[in-house]
Formats: structure tokens, C-alpha cells, sequence
């Protein structure tokens, strides 16, 4: 089925209900996470971010990025297993695992390459693995950014009366912020302070605080479970 202009249109404008619906998907498969479902999740989450002003638009553009390298390493893994085989989100990751590339970061490969494939295993120019981004790398910063979301939704939601730049501030500062180098925290404090007013913000989504609370607990039934799966596989300070 062809979707029409308008179709298109609408999934790119952002919607509480749908958000939640996907969290509960999620929430649903947790040990065996539908790919399509995470991948709608995270572009639903680029169009929140829309809705909190160009400059954090910008700063959180890199979703749609990861968003794309999940989907593609799932086809590729789909096309080597058979084109009916059911593949998972955690398939993916310890697929990546098993084959020794978990720490692969696409244009950033050269280095690393050289060092893991010396001598008869040195790979050839057009290898794939020199520019392969891998699935566990890049699903742990979905979990920082899981982490974010979860303090962004708890502040907003209980603490009313803070800006929403507060609440930007805040989650970025707990949950992205030790992640990042200081010239990117730095950026993205400037991007904060261009937050919309609350006010304005819930007009925009049309979110209610009744939807900000499913969402955040919906949230917290798959967030702490991932990490600790991340744990389990020694795969937590991925580079």
C-alpha cells in the first residue's frame, strides 16, 4: 500500500498517542524487540524534538541517523539468514558480538580495523567492516538517550512550574551529558535556552500530563531491564 502526501505528512508531526503505543510495543517484546517497532519509536521521538525548537531539532538530528543503521543491519543480517527470518533488535546486537564487530563506528573504522585484523586476517580495501557501523554501538546511545527521556518526562511532569528549558537542562545534564565531549555539552546547552515555553510546548504536541506520565512509566518497564542486558554482555562502554 502506497502512503499518500498526507499519510507521510502526518507521521512526521508529532503524536502523543502513537509515541505511547510504541513504548508499549516495546515494553511488550522486551526480550526480543521488534526492529520496525524501535525504529518507529525513535523517528517519533525526532518529531518531540521538533516540537522543542530548531536548534534542539538539530542537536538530536543523529536519531534519524541511528534510526537508519539499525534498519539497514537489519536487512543485511535478513539477506544472509534468509529473507523469511525473524530478526530481533538483541539478534542484531549479539550477532555483532559473535562476529567480533560490536565496536565498529563506520567512518571511524580505519584505525580500529588495522588493529583487530593484522596480518592473514587483514581485511581486503572493499570489506564491508571498514565502513560498518554496528547495531550494540549504536543502540547503547539509544539507551542514553532512554535515560534522558526519562528524566525530561519526570521533571516536566512533576515539577510543574519549571521552564521547559529547566527541563531540558536537567535530563541532558543526568542522562547524554556525561557522554559527551565538551565542546558538544556545550552546544547543546546554547540549544536549550532556545526551548519553547511549557505553555507552548504542550499546545504544540497536544500532550496532557496524563499522556507524560503513561508515557514515562511505559518507558521505565523497558529502559532498566536493557541496560542490564547491555551489562550482562559486557558491551556498556562500547566507544
Amino acid at each position: 500500500m502506497v502512503e499518500s502526501s498526507a499519510q507521510k505528512e502526518d507521521l512526521q508531526n508529532f503524536s502523543a498517542e502513537r509515541w505511547i503505543l510504541q513504548t508499549k510495543n516495546i515494553a511488550q517484546t522486551v526480550d526480543a524487540i521488534d526492529v520496525d517497532s524501535w525504529v518507529a519509536f525513535l523517528y517519533e521521538t525526532t518529531n518531540l524534538f521538533k516540537k522543542m525548537g530548531s536548534a534542539m531539532s538539530m542537536a538530536f538530528s543523529d536519531i534519524t541517523t541511528k534510526a537508519e543503521v539499525i534498519q539497514n543491519n537489519r536487512d543485511a543480517l535478513r539477506k544472509e539468514r534468509g529473507a523469511d527470518s525473524s530478526i530481533s533488535l538483541q539478534d542484531l546486537i549479539e550477532d555483532d558480538i559473535t562476529k567480533g564487530l560490536a565496536k565498529l563506528n563506520g567512518e571511524n573504522n580505519s584505525k580500529l580495523c588495522k588493529e583487530m585484523y593484522k596480518g592473514d586476517k587483514k581485511l581486503a580495501k572493499d570489506d564491508y567492516r571498514h565502513q560498518f557501523t554496528s547495531t550494540a554501538r549504536t543502540v547503547l546511545r539509544n539507551l542514553w538517550l532512554l535515560d534522558f527521556l526519562h528524566h525530561f518526562m519526570t521533571m516536566l511532569h512533576t515539577n510543574r512550574d519549571a521552564k521547559l528549558s529547566a527541563c531540558a537542562k536537567h535530563a541532558y545534564s543526568e542522562g547524554l551529558g556525561p557522554h559527551h565531549p565538551w565542546v558538544v555539552r556545550q552546544a547543546a546547552k546554547v540549544a536549550m535556552l532556545a526551548c519553547p515555553s511549557r505553555e507552548n510546548f504542550l499546545n504544540d504536541t497536544k500532550a496532557t500530563y496524563e499522556q507524560i506520565d503513561e508515557f514515562k512509566q511505559t518507558l521505565e518497564q523497558f529502559r532498566g531491564q536493557l541496560w542490564e542486558y547491555y551489562k550482562q554482555k559486557a558491551i556498556i562502554d562500547l566507544p
